[in-house]
């Protein structure tokens, strides 16, 4: 099992461009996960962590665009 790192960075349309948004300073843009093998990086797969168990709630709800990064722990 390789444990990543997950950011989740929101994202809004403004003149047909993804383009990042604030969040609330307290909420929680990032979990820790164990996968089999990593998904390639900005891609279909990699935005899928966000509805892993460990990813907080408002990340799966989230309706706008929106990236997931990850960065390999261990």
């Amino acid at each position: 099992m390789i444990k990543i790192r997950c950011t989740f960075r929101p994202q809004a349309w403004i003149n047909d461009y993804a383009c990042d948004v604030d969040v609330p300073e307290d909420a929680n843009t990032t979990w820790e996960m164990e996968v089999e093998e990593l998904p390639p990086p900005h891609s279909y797969e990699s935005d899928e962590l966000r509805h892993c168990d460990d990813a907080p709630d408002w990340v799966a709800d989230w309706s706008g665009p929106f990236e997931v990064d990850f960065e390999v722990i261990s």
